[in-house]
């Protein structure tokens, strides 16, 4: 009942978190008197509590600029002015990437004379460079002494002006001196100039490549022109024209088919088109039932992709007899033909692969090809192709007893029949996999079947009845084969606890009640056991066996006192106070609702420890972990405020958090809760 916070959400709307983040904005310009000034717009980051360094009134905490060095702050809006040093970074600091300062309270009431509101304010800050005079020593060097140094200038330019790589003095000197430079020292330009334009401006970055392909052709080494075809294939290709789509919120995930026609429908690309650019079939996972591919490429003209450099590279390797780098050369023209041309040139180059890969005794190596070929034909639902390869894979794993990756085999035939629909073979394959993990001592096993259950009811939300059976099926057999058995012990807390979700989704209550109870005992974490007694006591709550609820909401307070942990045991009090509310026993409820400001008095001041500095905390107690206390206190500050006609009781709830929790910014969002209400 705690899990939608209207406190959380009441105080983020609040504080702002809802609106749009700012946008940080840099430029660098020559002003009059020949001073390159660095200009960068963004938001100012205040901390609840201000550090304090020695003799500086007005100072600012930056990435941007060097340590020691005097800026001028701007607000944009009123255009007052502070004068500030940088006295630190903010590289321990978790902020946003629009957050360009941080600073302190004088600086920013200096700035905003009107307000005590600071959060995410616009601002901007000013800095004179030295660059101007950095430019002169280096145009007064010696020309060895000037090469590196135009470099190094070229950098720090960079780091004022990311976005006009193309203007910068330093790299227009460096154009001079090329001529004149040597074949080394042309090289190492070269070089430079091709990593330096590379993120920014990968065109520039291109006509830098051919020049080292010009040189190293030149010199016959053979290495460095594969290396650099290699590379110009790489920068050519990503220029291509591309657009990207993001989609990753639907139930049709389980079909690349359709995932591809909804894109199509809003993109205007043909879906089949859309499927193939994007390998859909290598995406799947052996042991979730998700499909992990997010963000879809398309693309308006293919036949741009160049295959030329792939091919020179090819060409060498082949020439070397370079196994492993032509066997890569030859999936990467796959790959692209696959995108430029279609399936069939893609599947000549892999059959080729194939071949390679057959020659000698390395069946690893093999064996990962037959595992792209599994996926390539999966995504083309040639389900027999892509089934065969998976049982090659199968049948050498299981004879090289290499279970881990049987389990991937297993995993990939079980997601076959899933995008079939055929659930009950999904399932059967599950049981294999989980079979396999006794092999490898796997602790996790309850987890893995925890994971893929979850992703059956998300594809087959219409197939609940047939999991419950089938998990009631296993679940049953696992009891009844060994009880005792440590391996299976996790896979059967698992089975009730998912029977215990979906016979809860279906609104079986009782029976979600009854098998989350069998988690009970397993769990040696106090705090975690808590919860599922909760759990289980608002279940039966909802299925009106009031007095199981009761049972279970003061086995709850009876832990938490045995525990001696004040705040939960206080929790646990609203707890039994909201169950007698919703039978409407008001004077048994208010009993209860009062009884958690009488256990929060006894809690010592600033003794409540978080392991984190936000409102989203956990409360760590004796090593275990409660999740979202400070969101819970929260909640039940408003919902007493809105159960108990006395004003003073929540009021005195939230102030008892206040003096108790130890962190000071969670004490604040406490105090503007209280201060608004």
């Amino acid at each position: 009942m705690m899990r939608n916070s209207l406190f959380s959400v009441c105080l983020i709307c609040f504080l702002g978190l809802h609106t749009i983040q700012a946008q940080v904005h840099e430029k660098l310009v020559l002003s009059k008197d020949g001073k390159y000034v660095y200009t960068v717009t963004g938001s100012v980051f205040k901390a609840f509590e201000d550090p304090i360094y020695e003799g500086e009134k007005y100072w600012v905490r930056t990435n941007k600029v060097p340590v020691g060095m005097n800026v001028i702050l701007t607000n944009p809006v009123n255009k007052k002015k502070c004068g500030a040093v940088v006295v630190d970074s903010m590289k321990n600091l978790s902020v946003g990437e629009e957050d360009i300062l941080q600073t302190n309270g004088a600086t920013l009431r200096m700035l905003y004379p009107n307000t005590n509101n600071f959060f995410r304010k616009e601002i901007q800050l000013n800095y004179i460079t030295p660059l101007d005079s950095l430019l002169n020593i280096a145009a007064k060097s010696p020309l060895e002494a000037k090469f590196d140094r135009y470099k190094k200038l070229a950098e720090r330019f960079k780091k004022y002006s990311p976005n006009d790589l193309g203007n910068l003095p330093p790299m227009d000197s460096l154009k001079v001196l090329s001529p004149v430079l040597p074949v080394s020292q042309k090289r190492s330009l070269y070089k430079f100039m091709m990593d330096f334009f590379a993120e920014k401006d990968p065109r520039k970055s291109v006509k830098y490549i051919k020049k080292l392909l010009t040189i190293y052709k030149k010199e016959g080494n053979k290495e460095k022109e594969a290396e650099y075809w290699l590379r110009l294939g790489k920068t050519v290709n990503a220029l291509v024209d591309k657009t990207q789509v993001d989609y990753r919120n639907s139930r049709s995930l389980k079909d690349p088919a359709k995932i591809a026609a909804l894109i199509a429908e809003k993109s205007g690309y043909n879906a089949k088109d859309i499927i193939r650019w994007n390998r859909f079939g290598g995406y799947f996972d052996p042991n979730f039932l998700s499909y992990m591919k997010v963000k879809f490429d398309l693309y308006p003209h293919p036949e741009q992709l160049s295959d030329k450099e792939y091919l020179k590279y090819l060409e060498i390797r082949q020439a070397q007899g370079q196994k492993d780098k032509i066997a890569w050369a030859l999936k990467e023209l796959g790959d692209l033909y696959r995108i430029k041309t279609g399936y069939a040139k893609a599947e000549a180059y892999y059959f080729k692969l194939i071949k390679l890969r057959e020659i000698g005794a390395d069946k690893d190596k093999l064996v990962w090809v037959w595992g792209y070929m599994a996926d390539f034909y999966w995504e083309q639902k040639k389900y027999t192709q892509a089934e065969t390869y998976f049982n090659k894979i199968l049948e050498l794993r299981k004879q090289t007893r290499d279970y881990r990756r049987v389990i991937w085999a297993l995993g990939g035939l079980r997601y076959l029949r899933y995008s079939q629909g055929k659930l009950d073979e999904a399932l059967d394959y599950q049981r294999q996999v989980l079979k396999y993990y006794e092999q490898l001592n796997r602790e996790e096993r309850g987890y893995i079947l925890s994971a893929v259950v979850s992703g059956y009811l998300w594809a087959f939300p219409d197939k609940k009845e047939l999991i419950l059976s089938y998990l009631f099926k296993w679940f049953e057999e696992i009891n009844s084969k060994n009880k005792t058995a440590q391996k299976y012990n996790d896979e059967s807390k698992a089975l009730s606890k998912q029977i215990a979700n979906i016979a809860q989704s279906m609104g079986k209550y009782e029976l979600a009640a009854e098998h989350l109870a069998r988690a009970i005992a397993g769990q040696k974490k106090s705090l975690r056991q808590l919860n599922t007694i909760n759990d289980i006591a608002f279940l039966y709550q909802k299925a009106r066996r009031y007095k199981l609820s009761k049972k279970y909401y003061q086995q709850g307070l009876k832990n938490t006192r045995k525990a001696k942990c004040r705040v939960l045991e206080a929790i646990q009090n609203y707890k039994l106070g909201y169950f007698y509310d919703a039978q409407s026993s008001p004077q048994k409820a208010e009993k209860y609702y009062r009884n958690t400001v009488k256990v929060l008095q006894k809690i010592d001041d600033n003794s409540l420890q978080s392991n984190q500095s936000n409102l989203f905390a956990d409360y760590v107690f004796k090593g275990d972990t409660y999740p979202y206390l400070f969101v819970t206190l929260g909640d039940i500050y408003y919902e007493l405020k809105r159960r108990i006609q006395d004003a003073k009781v929540s009021k005195q709830f939230l102030e008892h958090c206040i003096r108790i929790t130890n962190n000071l910014k969670i004490k604040e969002y406490f105090r503007i809760s209280l201060q608004r209400n």
